[in-house]
């Protein structure tokens, strides 16, 4: 199953930078100071190295699974300061549960410039 080994090839690279170096490199407050808006600037920054890069480059993938590991990191910022999200397993405009998701279509137009 090649699409298995695949996923637990990232998983497993994920888990392995962000237990060897990020968590080294970023205290946990730090790390949750960033909920405020920081986040997205560095997974940007990687997103950007890669497509510069190239993925056919070694640092242009590396920069791809930086960014990867940078979104975990900030899943886990969030559920410390901002608690839990809707259940997996639904579209981003779904919830299921306690949740209650006001979804404007128009929002994602507007966000794009189309109308």
């Amino acid at each position: 199953m090649v699409e298995q080994e695949a996923w637990r090839a990232a998983i497993d690279w994920v888990e392995s930078e962000h237990l060897s170096y990020e968590e080294n490199k970023f205290a946990e407050e730090a790390d949750d100071a960033k909920t405020a808006g920081e986040w997205s600037g560095r997974i940007g920054m990687y997103l950007r190295r890669a497509e510069v890069l190239g993925i056919e480059n070694p640092l242009g993938r590396q920069a791809v699974a930086k960014a990867a590991t940078t979104c975990v990191a900030y899943l886990e910022s969030m559920f410390r300061v901002h608690g839990s999200v809707p259940s997996p397993g639904f579209t981003s405009g779904e919830h299921k549960g306690d949740f209650t998701i006001e979804w404007d279509e128009n929002i994602e137009a507007e966000t794009h410039g189309s109308a």
